[in-house]
């Protein structure tokens, strides 16, 4: 018990760390990566009801009721690839590749079974973000976007009986936010705390089937606030709820599926005239953002094969969600290109020892495209793109 004690001590004091040095997570579904973890992500992001490492916290915390005592330790290299071209009415054609920067992000989460019944988790990791940057953007000036976000999700689940457990967990945040665009003042980076929560319920009703149904509540924060030479402007922007069923089956000891489907309701938070300028000093209401974003329904399928049973395992996945944009948004959709629907991953996961896993993953999430024009934002036709690929690599060791 004392060793499994200051195991324990020391994965809380580097949950904190990465917390710390949590850094840009560019989105995939929306503003949101597809999963957290190298495990996850490898299946696609699927996965709530089909427990395999501690990073099912962050999609249903009851089904923590499955897992023994362990930590697990990932970083992601993510790298986006966004373009755009443009006419607008008063520098005429504008063709730009963002320079916004290639990021790591770091997860790590730690389970503890306090008893039979009683499991505890927590994770830290950057969960979600976006951004862009052009140096000669429309109108003829710079467009520089950046919004980043990470989360401590302390939880626990409760086993019922050996068929079902109930979960809960809250979601601490932390978000920055800053751009320059449209010619407008820079609003320099302000970060702000915010809070949320989840429930979840896990139902294993045979050996090889299991059912999760997990809600996420909407995650509020204080106002973003910007001092600029020209006065202050303030933002609201909170992330949205969501709601998450999953379906987990294995035919055989060595082959495992999963199936997510999950409701984000960007309308509730990023969709028509929001986000909300409660005060805008240093900029005129025909330039506030107005996002129109609508809501997204992502389907995630996952597989994990034990190539070597205890040595090698295979991994693969898919993920697909509608981008939420609309086009008749013309300027929004270049500063802020959520756009990539499908996302291909794989990975592979080797035992060197007994409990200990080292995993590597892949995603790649080929260019979309949107097109239209704006004439009440002077842009009379564009069209922005995003493509994305990152790599994960992460341990995962049982104590």
């Amino acid at each position: 018990m004392g060793s499994r004690s200051s195991v324990l001590k020391g994965m809380l004091t580097a949950i904190v760390l990465v917390a710390a040095f949590s850094g840009v997570a560019f989105a995939t579904n929306g503003m949101q990566l597809i999963g957290i973890g190298v495990v996850q992500r490898s299946m696609g992001g699927a996965g709530s009801a089909l427990p395999l490492d501690s990073f099912v916290i962050t999609t249903n915390p009851a089904a923590m009721s499955e897992l023994p005592a362990m930590f697990d330790l990932s970083v992601t290299y993510f790298d986006p690839s966004s373009q755009y071209e443009s006419t607008d009415f008063f520098v005429g054609d504008s063709d730009e590749s963002s320079s916004y920067k290639s990021s790591f992000i770091p997860a790590l989460g730690v389970v503890y079974p306090v008893t039979d019944r009683l499991t505890l988790g927590l994770a830290a990791f950057g969960s979600a973000g976006m951004g862009v940057d052009y140096d000669t953007g429309v109108y003829g000036h710079s467009v520089y976007t950046s919004f980043e976000m990470m989360k401590v999700v302390p939880g626990l689940s409760y086993k019922i009986n050996d068929k079902f457990s109930l979960g809960v967990a809250v979601n601490l945040d932390r978000a920055a936010m800053e751009y320059e665009a449209g010619g407008g003042p820079s609003h320099d980076k302000d970060a702000r705390f915010g809070y949320g929560f989840q429930v979840g319920a896990y139902l294993r009703p045979s050996q090889e089937w299991s059912l999760s149904l997990a809600y996420i509540s909407e995650e509020v924060f204080d106002d973003y606030e910007f001092d600029t030479p020209f006065g202050e402007d303030k933002m609201t922007l909170n992330l949205p709820q969501q709601l998450i069923f999953g379906v987990g089956y294995r035919p055989t000891d060595r082959l495992r599926l999963a199936f997510d489907v999950k409701w984000i309701d960007w309308s509730q938070t990023m969709g028509h005239h929001k986000p909300i300028m409660p005060k805008n000093e240093a900029t005129p209401d025909y330039a506030k953002f107005d996002m129109d974003w609508s809501d997204q329904i992502v389907f995630a399928l996952g597989v994990e094969y034990d190539l070597v049973p205890e040595q090698w395992k295979i991994r693969a996945g898919y993920n697909y969600g509608k981008t939420p944009l609309t086009e008749g948004r013309a300027f929004e959709n270049i500063a802020f290109p959520a756009l990539v629907e499908h996302h291909f991953t794989a990975g592979v996961g080797y035992s060197p020892m007994e409990n200990l896993w080292i995993n590597l993953g892949g995603m790649y999430a080929p260019e979309v495209s949107i097109s239209g024009s704006s004439m009440e934002q002077g842009i009379s036709d564009y069209e922005a793109s995003l493509s994305e690929y990152s790599i994960d690599l992460g341990i995962s060791y049982k104590f």
